[in-house]
């Protein structure tokens, strides 16, 4: 993918350009459904909130800011929309819902081990709180967080390593060793 490429289309796409807001989708679609499927949704379920994602970007595009980075925001989109999606399942799985299937009582405990997650990153210095947050849950890329918070690059990848590390530590600790969550920190 072609950062350049992406930030000069942000730009037309700002101005309205439905020409250059299809080429922008062509080059970053993949990326979004990815980000989806990742969080563990279907196919189907992935496919339709890419479609959202692209939605709302388009909805959003007075508020693009070409030099913060434009594909953060487009992930940021995708994963609050997949988030809302797992929340809305869970809330009519827990309301007694007696058509859900058995993969959608799957996802009620890693709401609650996201909760957990959120919990256990508020236990780490502020600056690996912040750069862990904006990583995992803003998506952006080191090079775009860097830029955010005007720092090197090396020192967000240093932040990120340690803590990632005293994450694992800290959830060890409460022996927490198995879940959808913890196994996204070894990559």
């Amino acid at each position: 993918m072609n950062i350049s490429r992406i930030s000069r289309l942000s730009v037309k796409i700002k101005k309205g350009s439905e020409k250059h807001f299809k080429l922008f989708f062509d080059d970053t679609h993949a990326m979004v459904y990815k980000t989806c499927v990742k969080m563990g949704l279907t196919q189907e379920d992935a496919e339709e909130i890419v479609q959202d994602t692209y939605v709302q970007f388009w909805k959003q595009r007075d508020a693009i800011d070409e030099n913060k980075g434009v594909l953060g925001l487009l992930k940021l989109i995708a994963k609050r929309l997949v988030l809302k999606k797992i929340n809305k399942k869970d809330v009519s799985f827990v309301s007694g819902d007696q058509d859900k299937t058995t993969e959608d009582a799957k996802e009620q405990p890693q709401k609650l081990n996201s909760d957990l997650l959120l919990k256990n990153i508020e236990k780490l210095p502020f600056s690996q709180q912040q750069i862990i947050k904006l990583f995992y849950l803003e998506g952006l890329s080191t090079i775009e967080i860097s830029d955010f918070l005007e720092v090197s690059g090396r020192t967000v990848e240093n932040n990120l390593y340690r803590a990632k590390k005293n994450l694992k530590q800290i959830l060890e600790q409460q022996n927490i060793t198995k879940g959808t969550f913890y196994d996204f920190f070894n990559e």
